[in-house]
Parts: structure tokens; C-alpha cells; sequence
């Protein structure tokens, strides 16, 4: 619980963050833009891909730690045996899935980014005491 109060308050720091510089920099770009309007640009090209990279790390892992606990409720239902074989399977198939749903656009990302965060809070609610 500890762990996820600090989560909590360093993300509300970073959103005020992004936030004064989305309003002071309204154009596209994100953290790049505002990386090279504030230093020189070698700068925001090393941002940009540091970030990209971030990002790519970030969804790997996500991919797999997806996987994993769907491997592991898949073997305790008994449906099928869990095995690295299986994690890494579904991991691709996550990752195939996702790349598939950001590259048909925006409005297809928020409608499938709205369906998990609604299954999300269903099963939170759900499982509560």
C-alpha cells in the first residue's frame, strides 16, 4: 500500500508537470518539443529516443507480466499447463494485439483503452471486502 501512495504522488507531481508545459507549449510533441525549446537540440534528439526507448521497455514488460498472470489463471483453471512456451506466446500475441489497435488510430486506442480501465475497476469492485 506504501508503495502505491508514493506511485501516487510522484504521478500527481509529473501529470502538474505536463500539465504547466502542455499549457505553456500547446504544440505536439510532448516531452521532445519541450526538451528543445528549453536546451539545445542534441538534447531533445537524445529525449526523444531515450523516451521512445522507455516506452518500448515499459510495454515489453507489460506484455509479459500480462502473460504471465494469464498463464498462471489459465493452469489454476485447469484449462491449460502453464510454460514459458505458453508466457511468451501470449506475450507476442499481446504485443501484436496492442501495436494493431494504435496503429488503426487514436479514437480505436480510447475506446479499447476504455473497455481495461472499465473491466479494471469491475474487477477491483468485485473483489473488494
Amino acid at each position: 500500500m506504501i508503495a502505491f501512495l508514493f506511485n501516487g504522488i510522484i504521478t500527481i507531481f509529473t501529470a502538474f508537470t505536463y500539465a504547466e508545459l502542455s499549457s505553456a507549449l500547446p504544440d505536439t510533441g510532448g516531452g521532445y518539443r519541450w526538451v528543445r525549446e528549453g536546451m539545445p537540440r542534441p538534447n531533445a534528439f537524445l529525449s526523444g529516443w531515450m523516451s521512445w526507448f522507455a516506452h518500448t521497455i515499459a510495454g515489453s514488460l507489460y506484455a509479459v507480466a500480462f502473460a504471465s498472470f494469464f498463464a498462471h489463471l489459465l493452469d489454476t483453471a485447469k484449462i491449460l499447463e502453464s510454460s514459458i512456451f505458453l508466457e511468451k506466446g501470449l506475450a507476442a500475441i499481446a504485443i501484436i494485439a496492442f501495436t494493431f489497435i494504435n496503429v488503426r488510430g487514436t479514437s480505436q486506442t480510447s475506446k479499447v483503452g476504455n473497455v481495461i480501465t472499465i473491466s479494471q475497476i469491475t474487477i477491483i469492485r468485485n473483489n473488494s471486502p
